[in-house]
């Protein structure tokens, strides 16, 4: 036989049954996201919360991917050495996305009265077992600090940054 194709062209996709939802595997299905307003001062090497970027999500399929985009600004101060800032995420209380070693950072020797600022901007993919609502949030530390080492500066001098989650159906 034969084989004809067809468009189809509607205006509306709706539900036949409330709850059951429409998934088209690659589609974006939800999204969320946060535009933080509040600088934050961190001269931690520990990680805390980063002000403002924190997202309770219910999934609408327990097998979807997630994609998470943030991005901030961060100005780092003139120190000795390698001095940096980086961030990580977190969902309910496991980190999903770990800074690294050095972060957004810089080496100046001897003291100097340089200093860095920048916006960043990280993502990551995590594929779904559950679709349990979770909390997902982005925590920043210093990371490389030298002894006595300055405090990093998160969207103390820049913003509109965002904090993103993007469902994709599977």
């Amino acid at each position: 036989g034969e084989w004809n194709m067809s468009t189809l062209f509607v205006d509306t996709i709706n539900e036949k049954t409330s709850g059951n939802g429409v998934a088209i595997p690659g589609h974006v299905v939800q999204i969320q996201g946060v535009n933080p307003t509040t600088a934050q001062t961190i001269s931690s090497a520990s990680y805390s919360d980063l002000t403002g970027y924190s997202i309770t999500f219910t999934p609408k399929f327990s097998n979807s991917k997630l994609f998470f985009s943030w991005c901030y600004h961060v100005y780092v101060q003139e120190d000795s050495g390698w001095t940096g800032a980086d961030t990580r995420l977190i969902g309910g209380s496991t980190t999903l996305s770990d800074g690294g070693t050095y972060g957004t950072a810089h080496n100046l020797s001897p003291y100097d009265n340089d200093r860095q600022m920048q916006y960043q901007t990280r993502s990551h993919i995590l594929t779904l077992s559950s679709a349990s609502a979770v909390t997902y949030k982005i925590q920043a530390a210093r990371v490389k600090l030298p002894s006595g080492g300055r405090a990093a500066q998160f969207n103390e001098y820049g913003g509109d940054c965002n904090f993103t989650i993007m469902e994709i159906a599977q």
